[in-house]
């Protein structure tokens, strides 16, 4: 840990980083998390629920859709 080598206290260390932190782009991580969490997890229940193939078909289609 390069930061307590440098501040050699854990509350110091603590104390810079509360610091530096850039709060809204930690909030905006945070908020995201849940999102892709449930995006995913509804994409793998598509993709159990009527295969693979068929997902592929639906979202991306294939030459003989398109015409």
């Amino acid at each position: 840990m390069p930061l307590l080598r440098e501040y050699g206290d854990f509350t110091q260390t603590h104390q810079h980083l509360l610091a530096e932190m850039v709060w809204p782009h930690f909030w905006l991580i945070q908020m995201w998390l849940p999102v892709l969490f449930v995006v995913f997890c509804t994409l793998s229940e598509l993709v159990r629920a009527i295969s693979k193939d068929e997902v592929i078909r639906l979202f991306i289609g294939t030459r003989a859709d398109i015409g």
